[in-house]
């Protein structure tokens, strides 16, 4: 199957500022989803249907399989990354 690989604007801001070795990193993981999004080694993310996040070090990269399309929607430095992921909700 092929898929479509998406990289969104916040994303790609995200991206520029990982240093240069860990970007091509990145990089290489994002141009390999074409083939497979789920050989990349992503890591589900909580309270997101199909929602997976690549750790590289202290960085990270979120991106979301919808169909034969993956988005990237989410890139930065993991103390502030986690802020643009939905919360947990738990309703009482």
């Amino acid at each position: 199957m092929a898929w479509t690989v998406r990289l969104q604007s916040d994303a790609e801001r995200g991206l520029d500022a990982f240093p240069a070795a860990i970007k091509r990193q990145a990089l290489a993981a994002i141009v390999d989803m074409a083939d497979d999004p789920y050989s990349v080694g992503g890591l589900p993310i909580e309270n997101m249907p199909n929602g997976f996040k690549l750790k590289f070090g202290s960085w990270r990269v979120a991106f979301r399989v919808e169909g034969s399309i993956v988005k990237i929607f989410a890139a930065g430095h993991r103390a502030r990354f986690y802020d643009h992921l939905p919360k947990r909700h738990n309703p009482k």
